[in-house]
């Protein structure tokens, strides 16, 4: 006996020329997944973000249509017929100029011109944000950059959220692969149209990213990434036609990955510790790689020790209330002045083009959250201080505080742009797993803490240095041994897509690097506590 289908319900998005049919009780964000509209999820589906709003309408034919409301599309079914609209902020397919590019990007050494090479796309699958390099090889130059949110974020911004989810339906994960393969062709498509070259032009395609996001992208069951004793699949570099992972590019355009050498410790972070030569240079230096996963390496007395911490994508700008990746709009720096008065900068803006602010990117969530610390309006425990940020505190309807950063008169959306005291938190749990992570890879590795270091990832280009020192993220160290080198993931992706020599330096890195396990630690729980306070930590 065939089990009853559920009836269909019709859908409506007259703003994309769209009629949809889906059964009846349909989750409305998977709804216009499947129809290939994927909306912001930053909080995985779990309506605390706010992010996915649509305004809808029922439209029952057989009576007048009703009232315009706005709703949940992650809490909201179709249980009825209803028109849709789709405000621009909710939705997932922005690709924008990268401003998280690696640091002078277009002056690397492996820049070096190959007659008879054709055109390579370098990429950081990151989980967040998806960064792609436009490599001229024949000509030794990088054409273009772009970068664009991670759509698998409507499973969860974070890997553990999309193991699970791959690990329960199958069909998750061939939905996890695809929405990874349409990243990558928006972003090719967009730099080949602006450099003026045809998608048949694309030779290659070289991908770095962690442990998950390369097995979703090559459609591999992540799930032993997720459970004891922790053991990719696979951790060799993987070569293969584009298409046969479902890219819908030319035929001849082969995609390459560079190797893993752990669940936790993926092609990302050997990419950018290889640009930064970490391999060759002096005792004690060390790269911290902050994204949504931050992973940090060391070298000392000829071994190079890996670690990597969970941070959360709050320092991309995800989950944070008012978050948006470090594209055009996006509010980088903050300053409070002595009386009290906020000021900003907006990425892209210019004294006589400027630009409203639409949100604020990781930067400029550590910015704000120094800048008030100083300012008084947040004390060292974390907590919002009502009585010194009065004329900003502001209390949500769910009782969370709130302190008003830019004035809705201000915006380009024409709403505030805020802080909540949730963001806060989410930045005091990463920032304390990243310094608690220095503190201890640097024990074992035999020193009070690092001669010099290297801050990679999505905060790189936009930092201040007193900001970080400020919140208590890094060790007190001399600020001239610390140095910003950007998305150096990136970098590295570019230099494996010019330089063959680099591939089999990073197959002997992954081979030599002695991975930490932090949670295996005794003493891990207690150092991370203590480090979540906001104490401009000065030493190690």
């Amino acid at each position: 006996m065939q089990s009853k289908q559920p009836p269909s319900v019709h859908i409506d998005i007259p703003a994309y020329g769209r009629h949809l049919s889906v059964p009846m009780g349909t989750l409305l964000s998977q709804a216009l997944l499947a129809a290939g509209i994927p909306l912001r999820a930053d909080c995985g589906g779990q309506g605390r973000c706010g992010k996915c709003t649509l305004n809808i309408r029922h439209a029952d034919p057989d009576q007048r249509p009703g009232q315009w409301h706005s709703i949940l599309a992650c809490q909201s079914r179709a249980d009825q017929p209803l028109d849709v609209e789709l405000p621009a902020e909710s939705i997932l397919d922005a690709v924008g100029s990268l401003n998280k590019a690696a640091a002078g990007v277009e002056a690397l050494p492996c820049l070096f011109a190959s007659p008879g090479r054709g055109l390579t796309l370098a990429l950081d699958l990151g989980t967040t944000t998806v960064a792609g390099y436009l490599c001229n090889l024949g000509a030794g130059k990088v054409l273009g950059t772009a970068a664009m949110r991670n759509p698998q974020g409507v499973f969860g911004e974070d890997v553990i959220s999309r193991i699970r989810a791959a690990t329960v339906n199958l069909e998750h994960l061939q939905q996890l692969q695809s929405l990874a393969c349409r990243a990558i062709e928006r972003i090719s498509r967009s730099l080949l149209e602006r450099a003026g070259q045809s998608v048949g032009r694309l030779s290659e395609v070289v991908v770095v990213g962690n442990p998950t996001m390369l097995h979703l992208l090559l459609g591999v069951d992540p799930s032993p990434l997720g459970q004891a004793p922790f053991t990719p699949a696979f951790v060799a570099s993987r070569c293969c036609p584009a298409r046969s992972v479902g890219l819908a590019l030319a035929p001849q355009t082969t995609l390459r990955t560079l190797p893993l050498v752990s669940a936790f410790w993926g092609a990302d972070i050997i990419a950018a510790a290889l640009l930064h030569g970490l391999d060759q240079t002096a005792d004690g230096a060390m790269l911290i790689d902050i994204g949504t996963n931050g992973e940090i390496c060391l070298n000392q007395a000829g071994r190079i020790y890996g670690t990597s911490c969970a941070t959360g994508p709050a320092l991309e700008g995800a989950i944070i209330a008012s978050g948006m990746l470090a594209l055009k709009g996006a509010v980088d720096r903050w300053q409070v002045d002595q009386a009290g008065e906020v000021h900003y900068s907006t990425i892209g803006s210019h004294p006589k083009r400027p630009v409203k602010p639409r949100g604020i990117c990781g930067s400029g969530v550590i910015s704000a959250i120094a800048s008030l610390l100083r300012a008084g309006m947040i004390d060292p425990s974390g907590r919002i201080d009502t009585a010194i940020a009065r004329s900003r505190f502001w209390r949500g309807p769910n009782g969370q505080a709130h302190l008003m950063l830019v004035p809705a008169a201000e915006t380009e959306h024409g709403r505030d742009l805020m802080l909540a005291q949730t963001d806060i938190r989410a930045v005091q749990l990463a920032k304390g797993a990243i310094y608690t992570g220095v503190q201890m890879l640097s024990r074992r590795a035999g020193l009070t803490h690092p001669d010099h270091i290297l801050v990679a990832g999505t905060l790189g280009n936009f930092l201040d240095i007193e900001d970080l020192f400020t919140i208590g993220m890094l060790p007190g160290i001399d600020r001239k041994r610390i140095r910003m080198v950007g998305n150096a993931a990136g970098g590295g992706a570019v230099c494996a897509a010019f330089d063959p020599i680099f591939l089999e330096r990073a197959e002997a890195m992954a081979g030599r690097i002695e991975t930490v396990d932090l949670a295996a630690d005794a003493d891990f729980q207690a150092r991370f506590v203590a480090s979540l306070a906001f104490t401009g930590i000065t030493g190690a």
